[in-house]
């Protein structure tokens, strides 16, 4: 199915009218698939927060111990709080797909997980 891009366009039009346009780019960034974590350099690298292991899609976004301290924003340390049971989630599901739990790219489709 195709991907539902609506809600990336309009997040992208709000940054760009506050006048962010590096946060736009990196959305766009983002949502491409452009970040790479250090397991898929050819020389893995360790995680640049932690320095535990080396970096990984899971570990960046779901078990990185340092991601409870990425801001000291009230709102954003709020958020990802919040956020924290789709750690759970994203593990049971084994990560899969992928578009959920890495991308910002959604299908119109929702699979059955």
């Amino acid at each position: 199915s195709n991907p539902c891009l609506n809600e990336i366009t309009r997040a992208r039009r709000l940054l760009t009218k506050q006048g962010q346009h590096q946060e736009s780019h990196a959305l766009t960034t983002a949502v491409a698939g452009g970040s790479r974590v250090g397991a898929d350099k050819k020389v893995n690298q360790r995680c640049p927060r932690c320095g535990e292991q080396v970096e990984t899609w899971s570990h960046r976004y779901f078990t990185c111990p340092s991601n409870k301290e990425i801001s000291d924003d009230e709102f954003a340390t709020a958020w990802l709080r919040k956020t924290e049971w789709l750690a759970k989630v994203a593990k049971t599901a084994e990560y899969r797909p992928a578009c959920l739990f890495y991308r910002a790219i959604l299908p119109t489709v929702w699979p059955q997980l």
